[in-house]
């Protein structure tokens, strides 16, 4: 996803790169179902597309209903594809347990407005905020816990990544 000029693919390793079918506009936030990579999920403005076919058409599965409450960053659980996860700016956290078809607020972050999520092998999720800093959750987004003082000595990080390991490991 690019801030202005749409949604690229690759198949060659990054050799060669190809329009979907957004060919313009801002998608920061793409998410690949694990099982499927032609099922992606993007968010735009106050809304959640998903495309089955690698991009070529896209489906508004979700449309945010309050006025100005932008959808920041869409997930799908890599754990269980039937699971796709959004934020918005006002900290919503909304939950899809059939691909996207129908959505539930699952809790709401604490502060901040939120710009990624992401969700470890244990089901373990993580909200990296614009302001607030990163927020965990042990309960699937029902409740957050602010991780912010652990990560003092890292000051300056842009951005988190989950990675797989025996332990919850979190690398700013």
């Amino acid at each position: 996803g690019t801030l202005a000029n749409g949604i690229w693919y690759t198949t060659n390793g990054g050799d060669q790169w190809q329009p979907t079918s957004l060919r313009s506009g801002a998608y920061e936030c793409l998410s690949f179902d694990n099982l499927n990579p032609d099922i992606i999920y993007t968010a735009a403005g106050q809304i959640v597309m998903k495309s089955i076919d690698a991009g070529q058409t896209w489906k508004t599965v979700y449309t945010e209903s309050q006025p100005g409450q932008l959808v920041n960053c869409v997930i799908a659980n890599p754990n269980d594809g039937r699971e796709v996860w959004a934020t918005t700016a006002g900290g919503k956290v909304l939950m899809s347990t059939d691909y996207g078809q129908r959505w539930t607020l699952q809790g709401t972050l604490p502060a901040g407005q939120p710009r990624r999520l992401y969700i470890t092998p244990d089901n373990v999720f993580y909200a990296f905020t614009k302001t607030n800093g990163i927020f965990r959750s042990d309960n699937r987004g029902q409740t957050w816990i602010d991780e912010n003082e652990a990560l003092k000595p890292f000051t300056g990080a842009t951005d988190i990544r989950a990675c797989r390991s025996p332990k919850n490991v979190l690398r700013p």
